[in-house]
């Protein structure tokens, strides 16, 4: 990654009724770190009777970061029911006979 920078410099040098410019080119560049992705653990499988309360209880990593949101999708529609900045956990009650697969997601700074 780099970034082009043009410099002009200072007239360097005046005659009679010309002016000499030097123009310069400088390329800037900046090393970024590697960003290595959070990993986010959901937890064993459970089952449950409709009804019971499931508790979720998700951890998450980040080797060159800091998690700064944890998310559950309860029914696996994509749409995450529940988040927290907090490292907590979660419940939820289906009322509905099925298999449902949870989804915990995490996100770092």
């Amino acid at each position: 990654i780099g970034l082009l920078i043009s410099i002009t410099l200072i007239i360097i040098s005046i005659f009679s009724a010309c002016v000499i410019y030097r123009w310069a080119e400088i390329e800037v560049q900046k090393e970024v770190p590697e960003n290595n992705a959070p990993v986010a653990d959901a937890g064993v499988d459970q089952t449950v009777h409709v009804g019971d309360v499931v508790y979720f209880n998700g951890t998450g990593y980040d080797s060159d970061g800091i998690i700064v949101l944890e998310e559950w999708d309860y029914d696996g529609d994509g749409i995450y029911d529940w988040n927290s900045t907090l490292k907590m956990a979660s419940t939820h009650i289906y009322d509905v006979v099925g298999n449902y697969t949870a989804t915990f997601r995490t996100s770092q700074s």
